[in-house]
Order: C-alpha cells, then sequence, then structure tokens
C-alpha cells in the first residue's frame, strides 16, 4: 500500500522586505537591498536599534524550503 507524504507545514520567519539603509531619507537611494560597506556604518556593525541585516536567522528551517523533498533535478 502506498502511503502519502508527511505534510511539512511551511514556516516563513520574516515575510517583510529587507529595506535598504537610508532609503527612506533620499531619493536617490532605492529600496532594494544593497549590504552597507562602509567603515562606520552602525547597520553593518549590528548596533542596536537599527534595520536588521539579512542572514541565516531569518531563514525558514531547510525542510520547509521548496525542493527538499530529497528528489534530484537537473541542473
Amino acid at each position: 500500500m502506498v502511503l502519502a507524504k508527511k505534510h511539512v507545514p511551511i514556516v516563513k520567519k520574516r515575510t517583510k522586505t529587507f529595506k535598504r539603509h537610508q532609503s527612506d531619507r533620499f531619493k536617490c537611494v532605492p529600496e532594494s537591498w544593497r549590504k552597507p560597506k562602509g567603515i562606520d556604518s552602525r547597520v553593518r556593525r549590528r548596533f542596536k536599534s537599527n534595520i536588521p541585516m539579512p542572514s541565516v536567522r531569518f531563514s525558514p528551517p531547510s525542510r520547509s524550503r521548496p525542493g527538499s523533498d530529497g528528489s534530484q533535478r537537473d541542473r
């Protein structure tokens, strides 16, 4: 008898998009995320009360990500 595959619920840790630093202050700076590379950047140094930077801690568990069912796909 064929059994149904166990359902793994999709868990999303963060659904809000990451906005670029100071994109709200200047019109010439678009909202799309760019990693801050400045030597004195507060965001890059992850000070308190600053915008969060994308990192591994925001990614969902590997079992709930698409393509994690163990099947091999052509690359």
